[in-house]
């Protein structure tokens, strides 16, 4: 946010001041861009002083650090920094009358100026919603009028489009994450889109690219638990798993039941039966051989697998224990 501009009945004239003169050396203190992305009024020089309601531009010196930003003095004392674009607004020029209506207005347009070049930047980097947009120009300090001043400007220059962006991201997120439309649909609820917005952007996703996101991270999911868990327990978890990633509760649910159908191998059940219960087996090893059974057991049977098989592996656990 941008300092007050000092008052020309603050600018040093008389002789019998405490105040040294300053001369326009154009290293006037500013935050650059390039640390942190600060509004660069905002350290503008704290100098002030006393003098008439009118006073004459003395110099407008380019700034060191950054030289598209310059210094304007006022009868040899500094004013207030502004950028080119202001510069030119105004059309300023050594040895111009200013009053302090004119220094207010200089003032207001470098803030509004600033607001808009620093979303220009944020803008540059990827697509933002507006609301993005204005949490960030409000993070940098900028006065509400700037951040409206900005906002619609980037709106009338189709800079800024909330239908745009919400299209946009649902396609990178149903191409590339695989990502459900309930899981983009907070997404973009997050990121300010109002729900109309939010419809109009989800007609992107079609039915069939929903199915199809859908059925091919089942599958690979469910291979990666199968050898871990029973096939009944790897259907319940697939069905977690394709819920949580914002696919609906039917397509889930068929499609658990249908991938389950397609990849349950009752070999591989075995296996993992065996290997889990050889696993429990060794971690309880400390308990009496009755406890150790029925803890066993249970993890294993809470894992979805057969009590038939679950009691048949652990007798051939227990009798090989036993040689």
């Amino acid at each position: 946010m941008a300092k007050e501009p000092m008052r020309l009945s603050e600018i040093e004239t008389g002789k019998n001041t405490k105040t040294k003169q300053v001369q326009p050396s154009g290293n006037a203190r500013e935050i650059n861009f390039s640390k942190g992305n600060k509004p660069l009024l905002k350290a503008e020089s704290k100098e002030v002083h006393q003098a008439q309601e009118t006073g004459q531009v003395t110099a407008i010196a380019v700034q060191k650090k950054n030289k598209e930003r310059f210094n304007l003095f006022v009868d040899n004392r500094f004013a207030i920094g502004i950028s080119e674009s202001t510069l030119v607004h105004f059309a300023l020029t050594k040895g111009q009358t200013i009053d302090q209506n004119l220094l207010e207005a200089i003032k207001n347009y470098e803030e509004n100026d600033q607001a808009y070049q620093s979303s220009l930047r944020y803008l540059s980097q990827q697509l933002r919603s507006e609301k993005e947009v204005k949490d960030k120009l409000i993070s940098l300090d900028y006065p509400q009028v700037a951040i409206e001043f900005a906002l619609e400007r980037l709106k009338k220059l189709d800079l800024l489009n909330d239908l745009a962006y919400g299209q946009a991201y649902v396609r990178t997120a149903m191409r590339v994450n695989k990502k459900g439309p309930q899981v983009i649909r907070r997404d973009l609820k997050q990121k300010g889109l109002n729900q109309t917005t939010i419809y109009q952007a989800l007609e992107e996703y079609s039915d069939r690219n929903e199915e199809e996101n859908a059925y091919s991270i089942a599958k690979k999911y469910y291979l990666k638990q199968q050898g871990k868990y029973s096939a009944y327990h790897c259907q319940q978890k697939l069905q977690t798993y394709l819920l949580s990633k914002g696919y609906s509760h039917d397509l889930a649910a068929q499609l658990s039941r249908q991938v389950s159908e397609e990849l349950a191998d009752s070999s591989q059940d075995y296996q993992a039966l065996e290997k889990q219960a050889h696993r429990y087996w060794r971690r309880y090893a400390k308990l009496t051989s009755k406890e150790r059974h029925y803890k066993v057991k249970g993890l294993l049977l809470s894992k979805g697998f057969e009590g038939e098989a679950v009691t048949q592996v652990l007798k051939q656990i227990e009798d090989d224990s036993n040689d």
